[in-house]
């Protein structure tokens, strides 16, 4: 990866994509990429439990 970026995981089955630690001119770099189609910030994501609906 250029502009000093550091690659952590590659994501090839559900979804195709990568995960990295980059400076801001890194992601501004990745961002003019054609070939990118969005970049998202690090986070937390959290899966919701089924919910019944109707009355019991």
């Amino acid at each position: 990866m250029t502009n000093s970026g550091v690659i952590g995981h590659v994501y090839d089955s559900a979804l195709l994509g990568f995960s990295a630690t980059m400076p801001d001119v890194g992601v501004q770099a990745l961002n003019k990429n054609s070939r990118v189609d969005y970049i998202e910030p690090d986070g937390e994501v959290t899966i919701q439990t089924q919910t019944l609906l109707g009355h019991n």
